[in-house]
């Protein structure tokens, strides 16, 4: 039960990131569609570095699809995405970016405008599996909590029902071993 219940709120964890990365890079993408027609590129990179900013828990890249290889908003996009995202679809990837030492779940947004290109949105998972180590550790000390209230309580109504009884036996056998048949 308690594991389901990990998993259930980790698959939950998720979704919540799939959504959230949904609506900021939806929201990203139309700027900077607009960027791109009233003030060109500069005011499109513009726009992504302010949603950057207010959006610190998150990465938000504008990645166009011709850069040249060696600048820094070279398409870094995993191989899962490219067929989604040629058909005008968003995609929801799990992966490890390059140069990263942790998967991250990325959100890859297609941008319509005057050059083609997309916008990602990434969480790295690193929060993730800290929500997950959290979620089992708090399960864990809920358990042992429950177990040793169990166990006391078990313990109380074992003396009750069976110790004292058991007991008053007990001395009753002795004093007729000591010879009072009376007892």
């Amino acid at each position: 039960n308690a594991l389901l219940r990990v998993r259930r709120e980790a698959a939950w964890y998720q979704q919540t990131i799939r959504l959230e990365h949904r609506a900021i890079g939806r929201a990203v993408a139309a700027a900077i569609s607009r960027a791109l027609v009233t003030g060109g590129e500069a005011e499109a990179a513009a726009a992504v570095a302010e949603a950057n900013e207010r959006e610190g828990h998150v990465l938000i890249r504008w990645v166009p699809f011709d850069v040249p290889a060696q600048a820094d908003r070279q398409p870094d996009i995993p191989g899962a995405a490219l067929p989604l995202l040629a058909s005008g679809q968003s995609a929801v990837v799990t992966w490890q970016p390059r140069g990263e030492t942790d998967e991250a779940l990325s959100t890859f947004i297609r941008v319509e405008g005057p050059r083609p290109s997309i916008i990602e949105v990434r969480s790295p998972l690193a929060e993730l599996r800290s929500y997950v180590r959290e979620t089992m550790l708090r399960t864990a000390a809920y358990t042992l909590v429950i177990l040793l209230v169990c166990g006391a309580i078990i313990t109380v109504l074992g003396r009750a029902f069976v110790g004292r009884p058991v007991a008053r036996l007990v001395a009753h056998a002795r004093r007729i071993g000591d010879g009072d048949l009376a007892a």
